[in-house]
């Protein structure tokens, strides 16, 4: 017959060789700011042990670990289904705060015999941020980039002034212009699939380019006679805007004047003839088709 110390002994190796085990889906997950993330734990305990409750918490310091669904800032924003075998949390409207480690307790009805899933999962919390110049010139190639302070799986879209772009244009996290024309000038923003609402900051492009549609008008227009003045005014499209106006009439080897506007006063027949402007910027410059002028004796 066996003593009492040795059947003792014998119950007690018993509940150490079924030993906790604690395994999550996950140890590391990254979810976009305002999405929701969903994790699993998995445990088996001691034979001979009654299951009573699993939870998640964000604390391996306090005796015991509270509860994050009883903590107020998680209100309304916490989903936990739990079975005798295992315990998943959803975990919704993330916040950079959220960007904690996430634990499974598991109690029994014994007091001393509860456990805390450690290390647990470690949650990264990002948001979408389009990388890239912000000024282009025309002509130029350049690529726009999708980033995020961690990994981001999925198909990514594209929009430019809140419109989609044709997918054709992007590839995964990133968006190829080329070549670069003025009508890439605009706002971008990248966003996940599925996570639509949940859009980058967006990365407003300036397209630089050398003055376009120049054009020279006269006042007054019609007829002009001898002894009057005209203004010759000059325009352009440039990025940035024509910073001068050089002035020339056709067959002359010098400017006859300069400034956006030129004017000829008590007009004669010698002024008669072909006028063109020629407006610069940084990016180049550009002419005007010429304007004829005569003036009727």
């Amino acid at each position: 017959m066996l003593s009492l110390l040795a059947v003792f002994s014998l119950l007690t190796q018993g509940v150490e060789a079924s030993k906790w085990d604690v395994n999550y889906s996950a140890t590391h997950i990254c979810g976009l700011i305002g999405s929701t993330v969903n994790v699993t734990c998995s445990y088996t305990y001691p034979s001979g042990l009654t299951f009573k409750k699993a939870y998640w918490t964000t604390t391996t310091v306090t005796k015991p670990p509270p509860d994050l669904s009883e903590e107020p800032r998680y209100q309304g924003r916490v989903q936990v289904d739990c079975s005798s075998d295992r315990c998943t949390l959803s975990l919704s409207n993330l916040t950079t705060g959220d960007a904690v480690g996430y634990y499974c307790r598991i109690t029994t009805g014994e007091e001393a015999q509860r456990w805390l899933g450690n290390p647990g999962v470690e949650l990264s919390v990002t948001d979408l941020q389009v990388d890239g110049p912000e000024g282009l010139g025309v002509g130029e190639s350049v690529t726009l980039t999708c980033k995020s302070s961690c990994s981001v799986t999925g198909n990514y879209i594209w929009k430019k002034d809140g419109r989609p772009l044709e997918e054709e244009h992007s590839n995964r996290n990133q968006l190829q212009l080329h070549p670069v024309s003025r009508e890439d000038e605009g706002s971008y923003t990248c966003a996940v699939r599925g996570h639509e609402g949940l859009p980058s900051r967006p990365l407003r492009i300036t397209v630089m380019y050398p003055p376009m549609d120049v054009l020279v008008f006269v006042r007054p227009s019609g007829r002009i006679l001898p002894s009057t003045s005209v203004t010759l005014t000059c325009s352009s499209d440039a990025n940035p805007p024509a910073q001068s106006y050089t002035w020339f009439k056709v067959n002359e080897s010098t400017p006859v004047g300069s400034g956006q506007q030129y004017s000829i006063t008590n007009i004669s027949s010698e002024d008669g003839g072909q006028y063109y402007c020629e407006a610069r910027n940084t990016m180049g410059a550009n002419n005007s088709t010429s304007l004829s002028i005569n003036a009727e004796g």
